[in-house]
């Protein structure tokens, strides 16, 4: 993980980079403490895609949003809302 991330902009974690299930428990216990549904960061990511897609833009436009180096990989947080839309307009077309 380190060699990914600039550890001088990176949360810290007594000295060492924050990992992932490190900061989902964290994010846990604030979320339990102030009475709101948890959702790992992973949910996160793949919600706030989908809303962008939602909102009409463009999966080339969201990837750099998410840090993706290939479209493949925004295309997997976004393939359900594509399929939905893709159906939905067919059915219109159909209809």
């Amino acid at each position: 993980m380190t060699g990914r991330y600039d550890t001088k902009r990176t949360a810290k974690n007594e000295g060492r980079p924050l990992t992932t299930d490190s900061f989902n428990r964290r994010l846990k216990k604030y979320c339990t403490e102030i009475g709101i549904p948890y959702l790992s960061s992973h949910k996160i990511r793949f919600t706030g895609a989908s809303m962008l897609y939602d909102a009409g833009v463009k999966p080339i436009d969201i990837q750099p949003l998410l840090g993706h180096s290939t479209l493949t990989m925004t295309q997997h947080y976004i393939g359900q809302r594509v399929a939905e839309r893709d159906t939905s307009q067919m059915a219109k077309i159909l209809a």
